[in-house]
């Protein structure tokens, strides 16, 4: 969990075990202390992370280190921050991921412009990245991914593809299950999804998700 308070940065976590690699850390102040590292803090960046040197080992999975609002009281009025994907009631309680305080939404949807200026970057400067006439950008649609025979038959003949190629998928399912989870009534029109701004904050956290979970 990072603490940030005016030009300062307070990193905090369970136990020495969790210590980063140093040249991560150079320059911010280190503690073991969540009520410490909360203390006066303008942004709260929340994120779980494995043990460094014994890469994967769990030494502490304390649910007391989950942020709630009670603890955001010792904050001064601060931002909550997170990637995405998170695990609700486990990083972030359900009342600080939606309350105003959180500022997750926002944050994750500049991973999908970030996406595009990359993407938009290498398909216009072939000369310098790619041979267009041996690119191929193909998208996968749910209905394949959920099955099995579809996807292998899909799969090899992807492989099969000499060149360069990129995949993309757009995760609609996911979203409209999200959607679902959430009571938010989805619209669709001949199969197109209508995308009202309770939609695109729940397509902006799939998609976001997605992303990170892949790059």
């Amino acid at each position: 969990m990072d603490q940030c308070l005016g030009q300062g940065r307070l990193r905090d976590h369970p136990s020495e075990d969790y210590e980063l690699d140093p040249q991560f850390t150079k320059g911010a102040a280190i503690t073991h202390n969540q009520d410490e590292a909360l203390k006066d803090a303008d942004f709260v960046y929340v994120k779980n992370w494995s043990t460094y040197e014994d890469y994967g080992k769990i030494y502490c999975n304390d649910p007391e280190w989950m942020l709630t609002t009670e603890k955001l009281k010792l904050t001064r009025n601060a931002r909550v921050m997170h990637c995405l994907p998170v695990r609700r009631n486990v990083e972030l309680s359900d009342e600080v991921l939606d309350s105003p305080a959180s500022i997750v939404t926002q944050e994750a949807s500049n991973r999908v412009w970030a996406a595009q200026a990359v993407l938009a970057e290498l398909l216009a400067r072939p000369h310098k990245t790619i041979n267009m006439e041996t690119l191929a950008v193909i998208k996968i649609g749910g209905n394949i991914i959920d099955e099995e025979d579809k996807l292998h038959s899909f799969l090899s003949a992807f492989a099969a593809i000499g060149g360069k190629k990129i995949l993309v998928h757009g995760g609609g399912k996911l979203a409209t299950k999200l959607a679902s989870d959430l009571g938010v009534e989805q619209q669709l029109v001949d199969g197109r999804r209508i995308t009202d701004a309770e939609t695109l904050k729940i397509v902006t956290m799939v998609y976001a998700g997605i992303s990170t979970r892949i790059s």
